[in-house]
Parts: C-alpha cells; structure tokens; sequence
C-alpha cells in the first residue's frame, strides 16, 4: 500500500525475489475496500507509509495480515531534502506519525539496513535485491550497482 516511491519497487522485487505474491493496493482505499482486498487476497505482509498507518491499523483484527512494514517519505530522499522534509511536513499540516516497532510492526529502514546477510528473515529480501542489482548492473557493463 505504497504511492510511487523506491520504497514500492524495492518492495515488490524483494517480495517476487523472495518467492511470494505482490497484491497492489491503492493508498486511496477507504477502511471498508481496504479490508476486502486483504480478506480477498489473503495477503500476510502489507508495506505501508508512515501517513497511511493510521487507515492500515484500524482493520488489523479484521484480515489475516500478520506483519506490518512500515516505511517514511523521506528514507530514500537526498540527505538535504530529508532534512528539509520535517520543515515542509509541519508547513502543510500533514500528521507526523510515531510508530514504534514491535513483533508485528517492522520499520522499513531498519530491515534495509541489516549488517548480517543471513539467509533467512526479513534480510534475504535484501541480500537477494542487492544480488539481482549487481547481475543486472553486471549485464549492462555498469561498475557500480543501480540500486
């Protein structure tokens, strides 16, 4: 449940790389089609914004979803316009959402920035990413990786 953003194609590949099914879900999604589309596809992972948790939360005894990954805007900004993006986010009046992680809620950011590369968990998603990265970069003749 992800606008256009890194964080939506980093998270479809992992999800292919890793063997499972990627149902889209639109961010505009009212509680009530949210839930539908959950129970429907029986979907157990939903990778969700920071601004969309709030909607996301409110169907979590209602669908089979298990965990929740959470990301923000502005982990994939440059660093000047993450620094920015709080000030902007104040000058609008968006909502700054808290959410604390815990055994069902899973930030983004940290799953990304695993030191291990183990073979299981929420790390083979990135271990895998990074290895198709540097196979298509490879193919391509490029040194450095894409992603």
């Amino acid at each position: 449940m992800l606008p256009n953003c890194p964080q939506a194609v980093i998270s479809y590949y992992g999800t292919l790389l890793a063997g499972g099914i990627v149902v889209q879900t639109n961010p505009l999604y009212t509680e009530y089609e949210l839930e539908y589309q959950l129970n429907d596809s029986g979907a157990s992972v939903l990778v969700t914004m920071d601004l969309l948790y709030p909607k996301t939360e409110k169907v979590k005894g209602r669908t089979p979803v298990k965990h929740w990954i959470v990301t923000r805007m502005q982990d994939y900004l440059p660093t000047v316009k993450k620094w920015l993006y709080p000030f902007v986010q104040r000058k609008q009046n968006m909502p700054i959402v808290r959410i604390a992680e815990s055994e069902t809620v899973h930030l983004f950011r940290t799953i990304m920035s695993a030191k291990k590369r183990r073979r299981s968990g929420w790390t083979s998603i990135r271990w895998k990413m990074w290895r198709c990265c540097n196979i298509q970069a490879a193919r391509r003749g490029i040194r450095k990786p894409p992603c």
